[in-house]
């Protein structure tokens, strides 16, 4: 290792000679790489400087001529950050909670598929497990602040691997110092990705956590070697990433319970098929959020002015108040919604119910109306799916306003906790709830001043659906009245400031349902999923059998499996989506477990997770199969 030791006894003329050959590759590599990058890298410094002195280096900030480092200390600091990054006080590892107590503790009696294989995977171990480690192979990593990036050219040098290496830097100075010491061609080739302010994209970072959602959503490892606005910025941006790569993955039996809802719905009810033209009228799509208490006697105001799309358990609060609901949105396969629509009560509302809903719930309503709920794998049976209407049904009933109207109004909406206030409405059919401590909770921008709010992972995947319905479905006025989180693409409105016209809901009500297509069988649709299935299967098992002999190549090997699932998806919905979740699941049951693994453990243990992977994918298949076949 000449560089470390040229370090630790400073050999000057080794030095000089190895910092600028590094500065040069590094300029030649961005020359073609990123070439803006290297055009700013071309330019004099402005605010600090490398010091090479003849026994040490340091920073020199040169508006005040400060040093950062005391005399002889910046080797010294950068051998301490750099010193076995897993367990050093100045880096922190974050496992969102999921260990081998989080996998055997996992029981829900809905997934019995599922759950087999995951508990298999854990059983492995067989009550026996060393303690973890991961030698020098680093599990996603956060660097907040290159800084002169000494550290990091000694991690390199000390032939730590990372699995995926992120790191941000605000002041051009300091990178450019970095290129003296870091090897970036070396870093990237293998996977690093570079954030310097002003030469990024902030979609590039949220996209890489979404497209590796199972191995970005275990461990993280970060540092922050300086403070700055930007740096915890980018902290708080991939922490919700994180929390939202956890979220949303759904599972084989939820899907498979939908697409045989799907197949009884289908025949059954008039559909929305084809993109409709908007109606001249606006509408309010209700939430049952804390928002809704403070809200109710402004809907009752107006309800002749707009139309009411009330979403899940917002109906009973409305209807308790007296509130004219036009259209209630469904979306849950419950087996217990009729129960829950008959106490709200339901009545003579037009029930809009999602493809998947339970049909009891369905049965129950004296006018109904389904629409292709996107994202579940039986959407796609029918030519138009409403995209962005999940997690929640508040996201179903934007989505289905967006696409209806021009003109809307989100009340209580909240998604996020507000402080002082229970999760939902008074009076709805959660009943009385707890004040939400809000301790573990990420603090986000609130609607309105005055009401702090705050929220979880699935808040935080709710409201970016939310943003992504309005701009995809481009509605030209959307006005937020909530006191919950603020929304992009919505104008924060309080309520006493709106100004209704009069409409005649009588005719935008009728438009509405004129929408929405004569009933017809879709036994065509399913022909070719029987071919899709089996290719899916063929493709799944080459993909399936890669050897593994160490941890890095496992959760390569995660990655891969998973990007071939969401592959799968993208190509054929109703095939990829029913597996993705249940895969998802499956192979974060295997990171987990393999950490507690000797290395020469690990190849016995991937083949025992391929044949598990293998007999649940073999067992899921059966109960399609069995599924497409009843009349």
């Amino acid at each position: 290792m000449p560089f470390l030791k040229a370090l630790e006894s400073f050999d000057a003329p080794f030095l000089e000679k190895e910092i600028s050959k590094r500065f040069r590759d590094n300029l030649i590599f961005f020359k073609s790489y990123h070439p803006n990058l290297f055009n700013a890298l071309n330019t004099p410094f402005k605010n600090y400087q490398l010091l090479f002195e003849t026994n040490h280096f340091n920073l020199l900030y040169t508006p005040t001529n400060a040093l950062s480092y005391p005399k002889n200390q910046m080797i010294e600091t950068a051998f301490n950050m750099a010193s076995n990054p897993l367990n050093n006080p100045r880096w922190s590892l974050d496992n969102n909670r999921l260990s081998l107590h989080y996998l055997k503790t996992q029981n829900n009696h809905k997934l019995p598929l599922t759950l087999k294989a995951t508990h298999a995977i854990s059983n492995f171990l067989d009550n026996h497990q060393t303690p973890c480690s991961l030698k020098k192979f680093l599990p996603p990593t956060m660097i907040y602040g290159v800084l002169d990036g000494l550290f990091l050219a000694i991690l390199q040098a000390q032939n730590y691997r990372f699995h995926s290496l992120y790191l941000f830097e605000e002041n051009l100075d300091l990178f450019k110092i970095s290129c003296y010491f870091a090897r970036y061609e070396d870093l990237i080739k293998k996977g690093a990705k570079l954030f310097i302010q002003g030469f990024f994209n902030p979609n590039e970072l949220k996209m890489d956590f979404l497209k590796r959602p199972v191995t970005h959503s275990f461990l993280k490892l970060e540092i922050m070697p300086y403070k700055s606005a930007f740096n915890s910025r980018m902290r708080e941006n991939i922490q919700s990433y994180y929390k939202q790569a956890l979220r949303g993955w759904g599972s084989f039996e939820d899907e498979l319970l939908g697409l045989k809802n799907t197949l009884k719905n289908l025949p059954l009810y008039q559909t929305l098929k084809t993109k409709p033209k908007k109606i001249n009228a606006p509408i309010c799509v209700v939430g049952n959020g804390p928002s809704l208490d403070l809200l109710l006697d402004f809907l009752k105001e107006n309800e002749d002015k707009f139309i009411i799309f009330s979403c899940g358990t917002a109906l009973k609060p409305l209807k308790a108040h007296g509130v004219k609901v036009d259209f209630q949105i469904e979306v849950e396969r419950i087996d217990y919604l009729k129960e829950v629509l008959e106490n709200a009560p339901l009545e003579d509302t037009p029930l809009m119910g999602a493809n998947m809903l339970n049909p009891n719930a369905f049965n129950l309503a004296k006018e109904a109306l389904m629409f292709m709920r996107g994202g579940s794998a039986c959407a796609y049976i029918s030519p138009l799916s409403i995209e962005y209407a999940a997690p929640f049904v508040g996201n179903a009933g934007v989505a289905l306003a967006g696409l209806m109207s021009d003109e809307i109004y989100l009340c209580a909406l909240d998604c996020a906790y507000i402080k002082g206030f229970k999760k939902h409405a008074k009076n709805s059919y959660y009943g009385d709830e707890k004040e939400i401590d809000t301790s573990s909770l990420i603090s986000i921008e609130g609607n309105f001043k005055g009401y702090e709010t705050f929220s979880d992972s699935l808040f935080l995947l709710s409201k970016e659906r939310i943003e992504e319905a309005l701009h995809y479905y481009q509605p030209k006025k959307v006005y937020n009245l909530s006191y919950g989180a603020k929304i992009k693409h919505a104008v924060s409105l309080n309520y006493s400031q709106v100004k209704l016209k009069q409409t005649n809901k009588q005719d935008a009500t009728a438009r509405i349902k004129s929408m929405f297509s004569p009933r017809s069988n879709h036994a065509d649709d399913l022909k070719n999923l029987q071919k899709n299935l089996m290719s899916f299967k063929e493709d799944f098992f080459t993909h399936l059998n890669t050897p593994c002999k160490t941890n890095q190549e496992i959760f390569e090997w995660v990655d891969n499996l998973n990007g071939f699932c969401q592959t799968a998806s993208a190509k054929t919905p109703t095939i990829g989506i029913l597996f993705e979740g249940s895969v998802a699941h499956i192979l974060q049951s295997v990171l987990i477990v393999s950490l507690h693994l000797k290395e020469n453990e690990l190849t016995h243990f991937i083949n025992y997770s391929q044949n598990t992977l293998k007999q649940f994918l073999k067992k899921a298949c059966l109960l399609l199969q069995r599924q497409l076949k009843q009349p």
